[in-house]
């Protein structure tokens, strides 16, 4: 029974766990200032732990603990704020079982407002004047509130941020006086009308035609304010709106404004103009025009308000003409120079190319087609730069039509001419051959068997009550249905390919030279439209690309194969022999000495006798003899004797695998590497003696130009 009464009490004492109270303790502080709130005490027991939390904008917690927070105001506001007070306590009851609770109090928390007492609530001003705003804050605290300024109508009045305040125009504001720690005050600014006495502009101005700008008006007194409007004796010429001129034919106007109490301004004269040219250009800066066409260059200046005489000219005008109006006529082949001209010295230039009429055109002499293809006929003129424009023409268009593009079409079997013409009547003629169709048709026969007819035409089948009937306008075909499991029919039809091609049976290379090789179609009296693929079985040797042209990779021989689409296809043996490489000496006395080699020699100085070394062959010359040598694998030109310079005091150069070395030249003689494309690479500079020792290794392999004061030489990095 005891124990019962006990867990009575538990249950009685656990359900108050939500008590809330309310404190009437509350802080009213200043914006910025810090206050303490205490934890209440609670009705019984001790307190455990407390959380506090601001329900308010401008109200922040900046300490807390179990027994209390620091509050502070971070800007100013009306009314009341709360903080609240959630804390826990315990205590033991006369068993000695320990109890929790908790309770609920709330702070109110009141902001105490910085006064802005005004020494100025009203003011009268005119247009231009201005004032400060008398006043000081009440208290003075710290930190020291912000005061902002504000117009309600800047057309009016204006304010400065530090409380200037200045009229405008006539009329009524109001200044508002905003304090970050308290309420804001007002003050009153009446700007009061000032009429001018007298209003003038400027008496004279320049105006530029498309253009506008404003011209102001000066009223006296300063500080007056007025409506005014602006008129122009001459608006074809000038017109003027809202003060702003501007230009609309070249001339004179007179401008002149009056004020709305009836004042007029003083006459200003208005000289209209147009803009002088400062650059042109025109339509197009190249021509390509045929002899006997015409074609108009359009010009446009800068400024687009610019007023020039433009003047026309060609710079031969046995090739192209050019009138006043910038029409440009081709008369003969060649090129010329069109030039328009402004009368102030600018110009802009258009290069007109007139290409020659064909002598001659070529096309294919006789191709073959099968019906219901189409194939683009290839015309090849004489020049080769010609202007062409083609007239196609076909004799028969019921075998052939052709476009303009001079692409044949095959519409049924037979023979067809097709002609090319030129605009200057040059023509050529191919013979189009249009080959009759073949479709096999194949009937399949229940016992296995089978029938294949060639056919020219596709034939009609069509059914009675046993037979299958296959009718051609040439023949006729029955089969019993019974015997027949199956029929189809394909397109059999072959173009015309090559039979044989031909390409020559060897073909010597010079190592790291190019070739291209030429090959036959046969029969040669058709052209035989088929791919062609080129290949190579040695390809570290021979490479060959797919337009045929050949590439000496290294020394050997390689199988180059062409073949058509047809699997048709020829061979060529292609050998690259050791390349020989040649030992120039370029002697003081003029001329040369050429020394052949298989591989790239050695050079090297034994005493006073400069040695040229291979693994087979070898050569010695006297230094003093020499005044460059150079190794290629080509031979020089012949040099001229008789434009050999005075180099007795010239040194030499000579070349290894990976180096240049200078002899005896110049002392400090300044050495430049070009590439072959004239790009700088490397640069060094000869000793007090004239030598130079010149590495090269870090240059890809090439060609290169090394230049000197004394020596210019072209030398290949292997």
């Amino acid at each position: 029974m005891l124990l019962t009464f006990r867990r009575m009490i538990g249950v009685i004492v656990l359900s108050c766990w939500a008590l809330v109270s309310l404190a009437a303790s509350s802080l009213t502080l200043y914006v910025g200032d810090r206050g303490l709130l205490s934890t209440p005490s609670p009705p019984t027991g001790a307190i455990s732990q407390a959380a506090w939390a601001s329900r308010h904008y401008a109200v922040s917690i900046v300490e807390q603990s179990a027994y209390g927070c620091t509050v502070k105001i971070t800007e100013y506001f009306t009314g009341t704020a709360q903080v609240q007070c959630d804390y826990y306590y315990y205590w033991y009851d006369n068993y000695g079982y320990m109890h929790t609770n908790r309770a609920t109090t709330y702070f109110n928390i009141y902001c105490k407002g910085v006064d802005i007492v005004l020494g100025t609530t009203s003011m009268t001003l005119k247009p231009g004047e201005g004032q400060y705003i008398d006043y000081r804050l009440s208290p003075t605290i710290s930190p020291t509130p912000t005061v902002r300024f504000y117009s309600s109508n800047t057309n009016v009045a204006t304010v400065s941020n530090s409380g200037y305040v200045r009229g405008v125009s006539s009329g009524n504001a109001t200044i508002t006086i905003e304090c970050s720690a308290g309420p804001s005050k007002t003050c009153s600014v009446y700007v009061k009308q000032v009429n001018p006495t007298s209003v003038s502009i400027p008496s004279s101005l320049t105006a530029y035609v498309g253009e506008s700008q404003s011209i102001s008006a000066t009223l006296y007194p300063s500080g007056a304010t007025t409506t005014l409007s602006w008129y122009s004796t001459d608006n074809s010429i000038a017109s003027v709106s809202s003060g702003r001129v501007t230009g609309k034919e070249e001339g004179t106007a007179t401008i002149y404004t009056t004020t709305s109490n009836g004042l007029r301004s003083n006459d200003c004269t208005v000289t209209v103009k147009y803009r002088v040219p400062t650059g042109i250009s025109l339509s197009s800066s190249t021509l390509y025009l045929p002899i006997g066409e015409s074609t108009k260059l359009s010009c446009s200046v800068k400024p687009s308000n610019a007023k020039t005489t433009v003047s026309w000219s060609s710079d031969n005008t046995a090739v192209a003409t050019v009138d006043d109006n910038g029409n440009v006529t081709a008369l003969k082949a060649g090129k010329a120079v069109i030039k328009v001209l402004t009368d102030n010295g600018y110009w802009a230039t258009c290069e007109v190319t007139v290409p020659p009429m064909p002598e001659s055109i070529e096309i294919s002499p006789k191709i073959s087609l099968m019906y219901g293809k189409r194939r683009k006929i290839n015309v090849v003129s004489q020049p080769a730069d010609a202007y062409l424009s083609l007239t196609w023409t076909s004799d028969d268009s019921k075998v052939v039509t052709v476009d303009a593009n001079g692409t044949v079409s095959a519409r049924t079997p037979g023979v067809a001419n097709v002609t090319a013409t030129t605009s200057n009547g040059v023509s050529a003629t191919c013979r189009v051959e249009v080959e009759e169709p073949v479709f096999n048709f194949i009937v399949w026969m229940r016992d296995e068997e089978k029938e294949v007819y060639s056919l020219t035409e596709k034939p009609q089948v069509t059914f009675d009550e046993q037979n299958i009937i296959l009718t051609t306008t040439r023949q006729q075909m029955v089969y019993p249905k019974d015997s027949v499991l199956k029929f189809t029919m394909e397109d059999a039809s072959m173009e015309r390919m090559p039979e044989s091609i031909e390409l020559p049976q060897t073909l010597e290379l010079a190592y790291k030279h190019q070739a291209r090789l030429e090959y036959s179609l046969y029969p040669t009296d058709y052209d035989i439209e088929t791919t062609m693929v080129w290949t190579s079985d040695n390809p570290q040797v021979v490479s060959v690309d797919q337009s045929g042209v050949l590439t000496a990779c290294g020394v050997g021989t390689a199988l180059v194969t062409v073949t058509a689409s047809n699997g048709c296809e020829a061979s060529c043996l292609v050998q690259v022999p050791i390349p020989t490489y040649y030992f120039v000496v370029w002697l003081q006395e003029g001329g040369f000495l050429a020394y052949p080699f298989a591989e790239n020699p050695v050079v090297t100085y034994e005493g006073e006798l400069l040695v040229i070394a291979t693994v087979e062959k070898e050569v010695i010359i006297e230094p003093y003899k020499v005044k460059k040598f150079t190794i290629s694998d080509t031979l020089p030109e012949d040099y001229p004797s008789e434009v050999v310079p005075d180099i007795t005091e010239a040194g030499m150069m000579y070349q290894g695998d990976d180096f240049v070395s200078f002899v005896g030249c110049r002392a400090y003689m300044d050495v430049y590497v070009y590439a072959i494309n004239g790009m700088l690479v490397k640069t060094a500079r000869t000793d007090a003696y004239g030598n130079l020792y010149l590495s090269l290794q870090e240059l890809e392999k090439g060609i290169y130009i090394i230049k000197s004061e004394e020596i210019t030489s072209k030398i290949m990095k292997r």
